[in-house]
């Protein structure tokens, strides 16, 4: 705390005082560092950090320890600051109050520490701003970011110039639901192109806006309305796991260019698509999931979902319709938690304290089979409020909550009255004091461990009452850890050397596949393993043409196929080289032989098919020839004499070209003829063709005037009466006298 340092010594805990002041004020006791802004930030950073865990326990940041500087002799602002973990607040100054005492400045700042320290490492695109926003508004309950932020009650702005949008009631700094702006209209990535962009380009809070109020559609509007009908508590956690998890895994959270609209959503690694993987109960999203049309109407309304997969809601067969009952009785720093059987595979326990009670995101204490649970570790005093929720086969099987409970912890416990209590639903198997031998999630490793002590090789120690029990290790992969790999969880949590499956995932480095096991281990073969792949996220295939073909689409499945062999020559294949107007072979060895090295390049079975459609700028002939570096033996004009010379070796016969011709712009003919008829139709046809062919042209009997003599000469080479060979511009006569009663003049003729 930059008012000063805090220190406090009491016996029985440490109770630091309330006060009313703000900034550097203090209650009198603990210090100058004893602000409203230290207790506010410490209380609520912890409450974040604790629900974080317990939707990500293997998440490493969540593990650490994070600083907080409060009271920053500064104003209007707050941050996260990745570098050196560390978040910071400012005092109240101007409009703005001090964002240390406002808890959801707190969890928006937090939340871009989640952000950037999430599975996709950095801040997300094209702006991190929305998921912060989330994150608090998720954990508060409420729309409205920041409520507070300014002294003078003023309504917050959203957009710029005709886009603006005007708060109803949020005093903070934006409002995620749409309803609750004076235009009362989704904002959409129209909205975002031509009505919000501030003159420097988009605002990171324009592209956050958009994505966030489509997430708080989902909670608000498509999970508790029909046909889900889900009361807000359910709903709130549904949200709240979705977006823990689809989080983790979003690059861009939408499309970023106006051609996109409204299909704005379509990426694999975008918004829409992370939150159906993470609801998706089956591992593939295209048969539907269990929330779908849900997921599909909130990203839509705003142009940023996918018109692909179709939309459908499916999977969690069975998953119990009937809300449970909840009773809560108080014990000395506990609480004891009963509720009835509606037929759950597990029940998922929810805790919340705090002036909000239920209406705010909680803790996920556990999940148990059981229909009973002991919450342990409570202050005495305090008031603590739960919820359970019935869980389908899969953590994305959701039934109804049951209603919020409040309890406050006593020294002197209640005696449970045993005629109100609920029967606890039996275990399927007694366990024995050695263990029972069955499986159970660990998720600090995330493993299935066995119900055994002592804990050595797959025996994990002996269950705790929440923890599900299953009779076989593939049970408890399949259904706790279905984000993992079956092959992977069961050898791993067996501690059995796992090799790998063998089959293939993408490598986008090399645009191949590789396959899904150790290098130089025991499937590696041919040098074709990469690593073990133990996230189900990656998607695994039997053979490396079904991975080129669907990861990969736009890289021939030939050529991906090849790249993914260490061994292959090339695929023999042929493809358009430029400049050089040719094709070659893709192969290591051989006449015209190159790899392949672009990633877009269209392959065809022959030189001929090659040179028609990739190179049809190009003269077939010379295209066709040069692939083999070799010549056609066709006819290009001469570009020095009127005539034209044969596509060959120079020096190879007079005839040929000197130099070669090499430009692809060259046009071959395969005769003489049709060189001279099509390009030098104006020389005498006859002529052109014999000069080509170094021969003497035939007699026309055609007859012209020779003025140089005064007389009439034939058309034609040799002694007289030749004269030699017509230009096209001398007029022919069928005979000598013809020719002569034309230049009566020349008395000679």
């Amino acid at each position: 705390d930059q008012c000063g340092a805090a220190s406090l010594t009491q016996s029985g805990g440490i109770d630091w005082g309330t006060h009313t002041g703000t900034d550097c004020s203090t209650p009198g006791i603990g210090g100058a560092g004893n602000t409203h802004a230290s207790r506010t930030g410490f209380y609520e950073l912890n409450r974040m950090m604790e629900i974080g865990r317990s939707h990500l326990p293997s998440n490493t940041w969540l593990q650490g320890q994070l600083t907080s500087i409060m009271n920053i002799n500064l104003s209007c602002n707050a941050w996260f600051n990745a570098g050196s973990n560390q978040l910071g607040f400012y005092r109240s100054g101007g409009v703005c109050a001090n964002t240390g005492e406002i808890a959801h400045v707190f969890d928006h700042e937090w939340g871009h520490g989640m952000d950037f320290n999430d599975l996709t490492f950095g801040v997300s695109q094209p702006s991190g701003e929305g998921i912060a926003d989330v994150y608090a508004a998720l954990r508060l309950g409420s729309s409205c970011i920041g409520p507070g932020f300014r002294r003078d009650g003023a309504v917050c702005q959203n957009g710029f110039g005709a886009g603006r949008t005007t708060c109803l009631t949020c005093t903070g700094v934006r409002d995620i639901d749409y309803t609750a702006h004076q235009d009362n209209t989704p904002h959409t990535l129209t909205w975002l192109f031509f009505s919000c962009n501030g003159g420097g380009g988009f605002s990171v809070h324009c592209m956050g806006q958009i994505y966030s109020e489509a997430i708080w559609d989902l909670y608000k509007r498509e999970l508790q309305g029909a046909p889900y009908n889900y009361d807000d508590n359910t709903a709130l956690e549904i949200t709240m796991r979705l977006t823990f998890i689809a989080a983790g895994n979003v690059d861009i959270w939408h499309a970023l260019n106006s051609a996109a609209i409204p299909w704005g959503g379509c990426g694999s690694n975008m918004g829409y698509m992370t939150y159906l993987n993470a609801d998706d109960d089956d591992g593939s999203i295209n048969n539907g999931t269990p929330h779908m049309q849900a997921i599909f109407n909130a990203f839509n309304a705003h142009e940023i979902a996918c018109q692909l997969p179709v939309v459908q809601d499916s999977g969690c067969s069975g998953t119990p319709n009937a809300q449970p009952v909840l009773t809560v009785v108080p014990g000395d720093m506990s609480a004891v938690l009963s509720w009835t059987d509606v037929g759950a595979t597990e029940y998922q326990v929810f805790r919340a304290e705090g002036a909000l009670g239920c209406n705010q995101g909680k803790v996920i204490l556990g999940e148990t089979p059981l229909l009973t649970f002991t919450d342990t570790g409570l202050r005495n005093g305090l008031e603590y409020y739960y919820v359970v929720i019935p869980k389908g086969s899969n953590e994305a099987c959701f039934g109804p909550g049951t209603s919020c409970e409040a309890v406050i912890p006593v020294a002197t416990p209640i005696t449970p009255n045993p005629t109100k209590a609920p029967t606890p639903k039996p275990t399927p198997k007694p366990v024995s004091t050695g263990g029972s031998g069955r499986w159970y999630v660990r998720w600090g490793t995330e493993t299935c461990v066995q119900d055994c002590e002592p804990v050595a090789g797959s025996c994990g120690g002996l269950a705790e009452p929440w923890d599900f029990l299953f009779n076989t290790v593939t049970q408890c992969c399949q259904i706790k850890l279905p984000y993992k790999h079956l092959g992977w969880c069961e050898e791993t949590s067996r501690v059995n050397p796992y090799p790998g499956s063998g089959e293939w995932y993408i490598d986008y480095s090399g645009t191949r596949c590789v396959r899904d096991c150790a290098p130089g281990g025991p499937l590696d073969t041919n040098n074709e393993c990469a690593g073990i792949i133990d996230d189900a996220w990656v998607p695994l295939f039997p053979t490396a043409g079904a991975c080129c073909g669907t990861t990969l689409p736009w890289v021939d499945n030939e050529l991906c196929e090849s790249n993914s062999d260490p061994s292959s020559t090339g695929t023999n294949k042929y493809y358009a080289v430029n400049p050089g107007g040719k094709c070659l072979r893709d192969c290591d060895v051989g006449l015209g032989c190159a790899r392949v090295t672009g990633t877009s390049t269209v392959l065809h079975n022959t030189i001929a098919e090659c040179c028609t459609i990739s190179q049809n700028w190009v003269d077939d002939m010379f295209c066709a020839s040069r692939s083999i570096n070799s010549f056609s033996n066709g006819w290009i004009v001469d570009g020095t004499n009127p005539k034209c010379v044969q596509d060959c070796a120079a020096g190879s016969s007079p005839l040929c070209a000197n130099p070669d011709h090499d430009s692809p712009s060259t046009r071959i003919f395969a005769t003489p003829t049709d060189c001279c008829q099509t390009n030098l139709n104006w020389v005498d046809l006859a002529r052109c063709v014999a000069d080509s062919q170094g021969t003497t042209p035939p007699r026309s009997g055609d007859w012209y005037v020779d003025y140089t003599i005064q007389g009439c000469v034939e058309d034609c080479v040799g002694p007289p009466p030749c004269g030699g060979l017509r230009e096209n511009w001398e007029f022919a006569f069928p005979d000598r006298a013809s020719c002569c009663a034309t230049v009566p003049w020349y008395t000679s003729c």
